[in-house]
């Protein structure tokens, strides 16, 4: 699809070894003509291949596939890190290395979003699907118009005999 526009069309996913159930269902909610690319780090061993664009490209209907270092990427597409190799993103292209590990893993997720975020900027969005230790609270922390988002219920507080929530308080 050629150069990409100046919009939100970049999404970077992370998830822990234990994702693959999340990875699964967001694959198969996303639309067929995303105008987006859909990059993905999922921690796995070092050593073996990865199934998971197989199990996304049977998921949903955008076709998945591993990264390769120099691709120019397309709307349109999951494009998954390979295991042992950093996903890096460069202006147009996919970039795939072998650097130190970082939070213990490689690929690892923050390294994915701190480049998308350093090069493309306010069209990153991040996704965290599932995580182990700390690794994606750094990039995911670098990506544009991150919100912070509290996923609980609205803290109840007692006056006299009525409950009110910190959300909205009830007419007397």
């Amino acid at each position: 699809m050629g150069l990409l526009s100046a919009t939100r069309d970049i999404v970077v996913v992370g998830a822990s070894a234990g994702g693959v159930e999340a990875l699964k269902s967001m694959a198969h909610d996303l639309p067929e003509d995303l105008p987006a690319c859909v990059f993905v780090v999922l921690h796995l061993p070092p050593e073996g291949r990865s199934l998971l664009p197989e199990i996304l490209s049977r998921a949903g209907p955008l076709p998945a596939r591993h990264a390769r270092d120099g691709e120019r990427f397309e709307h349109g597409t999951l494009y998954v890190g390979p295991p042992d190799q950093h996903l890096e993103l460069d202006v147009e292209t996919i970039r795939l290395s072998r650097g130190p590990r970082e939070n213990g893993y490689r690929p690892a997720v923050d390294r994915l979003f701190t480049t998308a975020a350093h090069v493309h900027r306010e069209r990153v969005t991040g996704v965290i699907l599932s995580g182990a230790l700390d690794d994606g609270t750094v990039g995911l922390s670098k990506t544009a118009g991150t919100r912070r988002r509290r996923a609980t219920r609205p803290r109840q507080r007692r006056r006299g005999n009525r409950q009110t929530s910190s959300a909205g308080r009830s007419a007397n």
